[in-house]
């Protein structure tokens, strides 16, 4: 749970990647991707109670196809909800997350306003890196606590480690873009966390 009020002070990094680890469910017989892009999930008053701060799972940066269901009524979060079901795969790092104290965690990317799949076209100065990195710690002061970052892929999980590996727990796990089945991506995500407490 988080106060209300850290609820709204984030929706000013929505536009930036911020979002949330929490997916209204797939819908019976229309497939697995299904509901990842409904965002009228945090239309509820109390949505707050649902999200934690213990945790911030970190992309590199946003895919191009950022176009979720709604996104006119319900403007915050889009990230990481994507509802363009040919090419999403949001619903694998949905159905990881279920059901586990993950659900609800913050999320966003470590690169902000870089819309691009191919993560090997993702290049920066030093300069330019160390712009995102302050950008990022900004974002992560306005959430509050001091949460473990889980880095959603190798690029992700090194640009953390560089700069905050010495105030942080820094955690890598598999990228949702892999092509591996639902059971095992689950597998992969839970085993590299569980791993990486013990």
């Amino acid at each position: 749970m988080i106060a209300k009020e850290t609820y709204e002070r984030m929706k000013q990094f929505s536009d930036y990647g911020g979002s949330w680890a929490i997916w209204d469910d797939a819908k019976k017989g229309h497939g697995v991707k299904s509901g990842v892009g409904n965002l009228s999930i945090f239309n509820q008053p109390d949505i707050h109670k649902m999200l934690n701060s213990n945790y911030v799972f970190v992309g590199l940066n946003g895919a191009r196809h950022d176009s979720s269901d709604d996104a006119g009524r319900y403007p915050y979060w889009r990230n990481f909800h994507s509802a363009d079901n040919k090419r999403q795969q949001d619903y694998k790092l949905r159905y990881a997350l279920h059901g586990t104290k993950y659900w609800g965690s913050y999320m966003t990317d470590a690169i902000k306003c870089f819309k691009e799949t191919d993560s090997s076209k993702v290049r920066l100065t030093i300069d330019e890196e160390i712009y995102h990195a302050e950008t990022l710690r900004r974002e992560l002061k306005a959430l509050g606590g001091n949460p473990v970052l889980v880095g959603l892929g190798v690029k992700s999980y090194a640009f953390l480690k560089r700069h905050f590996g010495k105030t942080h727990k820094v955690v890598k796990v598999m990228h949702y873009s892999y092509y591996i089945g639902l059971g095992k991506y689950r597998n992969a995500v839970l085993g590299a966390l569980k791993k990486s407490f013990s």
